[in-house]
């Protein structure tokens, strides 16, 4: 398997948001969503938002929308694509945004049952530094608040 990862285009849109659907079902973003902020980046020069996708052998199979600020970068979404999933899609996607972003500080939120997320998150680095309750909806649940400091 051949696997790439690149800057989102405006032609991404839909595989993103039939991936979200997919993936997020409940809480997934809209096509506005990413619009938006593929739209910001190119007018800022790429400042704060970084949407990146992945594909394997020339096929979509994953993204990662990114917020970066003052040293500290917020995953808002990443998503692969269930057929996709365990072959390091997701580990490639947070290595490219580490290197693309140079953050000390990565933080996410992550499903406190999302089990596979969060033993991958750990791997990389990641540590639970709080919880907060309520965080997501349909199913309600609380989101694991996990932290990677970064040496520069």
């Amino acid at each position: 398997m051949t696997l790439k990862i690149r800057r989102m285009t405006l032609d991404d849109v839909s595989d993103v948001v039939a991936l979200e659907k997919i993936c997020f079902s409940s809480d997934a973003w809209c096509a506005d969503d990413f619009i938006y902020r593929l739209n910001f980046a190119s007018k800022t020069g790429g400042d704060g938002f970084l949407s990146l996708c992945a594909e394997a052998d020339g096929r979509f199979c994953g993204y990662i929308a990114l917020y970066s600020q003052l040293g500290e970068t917020n995953i808002d979404s990443l998503a692969v694509s269930p057929e996709m999933r365990n072959r390091g899609v997701a580990r490639a996607l947070l290595h490219e945004a580490e290197r693309l972003c140079r953050p000390e500080r990565i933080i996410l939120e992550v499903r406190e049952s999302n089990a596979p997320a969060k033993s991958l998150y750990e791997s990389e680095g990641y540590r639970v530094i709080a919880k907060r309750r309520g965080y997501y909806d349909l199913p309600p649940e609380d989101a694991l608040v996990m932290e990677k400091l970064i040496k520069n």
